[in-house]
């Protein structure tokens, strides 16, 4: 993890990746931490893992509070809708509601 302030510019090469801004609104939110990109420092933020039975854990960081972050994709971005009343999806995938349902 790399933090920066003060004035001036923060330049990243972008390698071919997708960025995509996000505001929080004061919910819960996990992202694995090889997308999680940036996030400002009023969130507040926890690093953990899901252990697997078999092939690599899974490295989250689960965001909250009333701020934006950004997450990156080396992938085509493809649409998907989320509610709070359902799991969030794209082409099949299933994305975490945060909730741990």
């Amino acid at each position: 993890m790399l933090r920066a302030s003060g004035e001036g510019r923060y330049v990243i090469s972008r390698e071919g990746r997708q960025f995509t801004a996000l505001e929080l609104a004061d919910e819960p939110a996990y992202f694995r931490e090889e997308i999680l990109f940036a996030f400002e420092e009023s969130i507040l933020f926890e690093n953990g893992r899901v252990p697997a039975k078999s092939g690599s854990d899974l490295h989250l960081v689960h965001l909250r509070g009333r701020a934006s972050c950004s997450w990156s994709r080396t992938e085509r971005r493809r649409p998907w809708t989320c509610t709070r009343a359902s799991r969030c999806g794209s082409d099949g995938a299933s994305w975490s509601d945060g909730t741990g349902r």
